[in-house]
């Protein structure tokens, strides 16, 4: 009960301030006892959440060249620290 209470919080706190992350990791944490599980579980919901946030900002305008200029580099950052996370979560 009190896990399900968290997980409605966390997807109310996250359409309201875009901050439920820490609500669904203790939820997953408490759910899933198995470290891939827990991780391809967590990417997907980010990879969802985020990919409708960007989404929503195509359709409200809300790139620009300045956002693009830093939307770039953001992505290459990203893309290392995946690869980097990777080669750490196999040792």
């Amino acid at each position: 009960m009190v896990l399900s209470l968290i997980l409605l919080l966390a997807g109310i706190i996250h359409g309201m301030f875009v901050v439920g992350g820490p609500l669904v990791v203790i939820y997953a944490t408490y759910k899933l006892k198995d470290k891939e599980t827990f991780r391809a579980t967590l990417s997907l919901v980010w990879i969802v959440l985020n990919g409708l946030i960007f989404i929503k900002g195509i359709l409200v305008g809300q790139f620009n060249s300045e956002v693009m200029g830093l939307l770039i580099p953001s992505i290459l950052a990203l893309g290392f620290g995946m690869a980097l996370g990777e080669v750490l979560y196999k040792k």
